[in-house]
């Protein structure tokens, strides 16, 4: 009976903990489409976690077709160049074809610092070379401060009523054996 109790305990105590932490999820608000352009011979569709994402990652989805015949392009390389406006330094990476959606690519960036971010589509595929943009502003994470005051206050609450009961219990036990 006891193990299940402190297993609770427990689990709620690493709960508090996680949500202390806790960066809020992009996708929740849904995938949005934050570009649409053609590039060269290429039409490029950008859908992002969130067309207003937090410091953090944000997730993208980049389709590439044929602008002539709105064909997928599926054996394009996309890398992806990402640059605070304020920075003069920045990053870079490459989306990675979708297996389950044909001329779709998909990348995970972080974005660590709020603020207007360059991200720019460069895209070599059979159609020849072409690039595409789009600046995204990045919302500082919202904080909530009880979490943190609550999270200490159940770790204290465990403590002294774990020590309540280890004094409690060696009470007990040693009224059991005085004869």
């Amino acid at each position: 009976m006891r193990l299940p109790l402190l297993g609770a305990w427990a689990l709620a105590l690493f709960a508090v903990a996680l949500a202390g932490n806790a960066q809020p999820l992009q996708a929740q608000e849904g995938a949005q489409v934050v570009l649409k352009q053609q590039a060269g011979l290429y039409q490029v569709a950008v859908a992002a976690s969130s067309a207003q994402p937090y410091v953090g990652h944000t997730y993208l989805w980049i389709s590439v077709a044929d602008a002539a015949t709105a064909q997928p392009v599926t054996d394009a390389q996309v890398r992806i160049l990402v640059q605070r406006s304020v920075e003069s330094t920045g990053g870079q990476g490459r989306a990675l074809p979708s297996p389950t959606a044909p001329g779709t690519y998909v990348a995970d960036v972080i974005l660590d610092k709020p603020g207007t971010w360059r991200l720019a589509f460069q895209i070599t595929g059979p159609l020849g070379e072409a690039t595409a943009a789009l600046d995204l502003e990045v919302r500082e994470t919202p904080r909530n401060p009880w979490v943190g005051t609550i999270g200490l206050a159940v770790v204290f609450l465990v403590l002294v009523l774990g020590g309540l009961y280890v004094v409690w219990s060696g009470a007990r036990r040693r009224r059991t054996l005085q004869p």
